[in-house]
């Protein structure tokens, strides 16, 4: 487990964001993570979203690197960011390349909020056609399954 936790720095760095302050705090308060000291757990992240927060140890370093935004990805695919998100969509992408790795979506469900991002580690994987690397999911809590009829 990663023993140092992330200060408002780390976050901002990780989550790509801007230096405005409203802006870290709306992606925390959607993933209802709370900072405690200015210091947030890395697992709490992680957990927020959606992985164990007991992953693999060799899969720490991929979980703490900066998420890469739309331009991001252009840039390390050579396209540019709307193409990208066509591309996310299902538009247009080449059917040799297969489909992109799932986004994460930081809008807090906002509809065409582009505030989506991706892990490095998933776009390198894709864009070299090399198996995605697994991460394990975090288990529901007791009674947030609903029972099936």
């Amino acid at each position: 487990m990663t023993e140092k936790p992330a200060n408002i720095e780390n976050l901002r760095a990780f989550f790509n964001l801007g230096k405005s302050e409203t802006c870290l705090w709306k992606v925390l308060r959607d993933l209802k993570i709370r900072p405690i000291g200015g210091n947030v757990q890395w697992p709490v992240v992680w957990h927020a979203l959606g992985l164990s927060q007991q992953d693999d140890p060799r899969h720490q370093a991929d979980l703490i690197e900066p998420l890469m935004t739309a331009p991001d990805v252009g840039k390390f695919c050579g396209v540019t960011a709307r193409t990208i998100y066509r591309w996310y969509q299902g538009q247009g992408l080449p059917a040799e390349i297969g489909l992109m790795p799932k986004a994460i979506d930081l809008s807090g469900g906002r509809e065409n909020a582009r505030k989506m991002r991706w892990r490095r580690s998933e776009i390198r994987a894709w864009q070299y056609r090399q198996p995605q690397p697994v991460y394990a999911r975090a288990i529901p809590t007791f009674g947030s399954l609903k029972p099936t009829k």
